[in-house]
């Protein structure tokens, strides 16, 4: 019986990484076709949960916090930028775009992960 809870415990661990790995390349990839599928977008959104339900341990909610909303922030200000960047500035502007869609779910996640534990003590 342990063995196989050892096992489903390592299964659930290599889940939370997998979904990081593949959301970042979705994003990136999505970005540079430019084509703004819902599906896409659900696809990293539910990525976004899954790696901000399995990913972040209690110890590590502040410093995710810090990074998520540090990266939105600044991805929807280099966004504005990128306009003026010629040839590859819509894919870029997309590729952030997309990597937002991802990046917030987890946050929010995170966040409200957070606000159980404030609310606990």
């Amino acid at each position: 019986m342990k063995k196989a809870e050892k096992g489903m415990k390592s299964s659930l661990e290599t889940i939370g990484p997998t979904a990081y790995f593949v959301g970042i390349v979705v994003a990136i990839l999505a970005g540079f076709a430019m084509v703004p599928e819902v599906s896409s977008i659900t696809f990293l959104a539910a990525a976004g949960v899954i790696v901000g339900v399995l990913n972040i341990d209690d110890k590590e909610i502040k410093e995710f916090l810090l990074g998520a909303l540090t990266f939105l922030f600044c991805a929807v200000s280099l966004s504005n930028i990128t306009y003026v960047i010629p040839y590859i500035g819509d894919q870029v502007r997309w590729t952030l775009y997309y990597l937002t869609a991802f990046a917030a779910p987890a946050a929010a996640v995170v966040a409200l992960k957070a606000i159980h534990e404030a609310g606990k003590d």
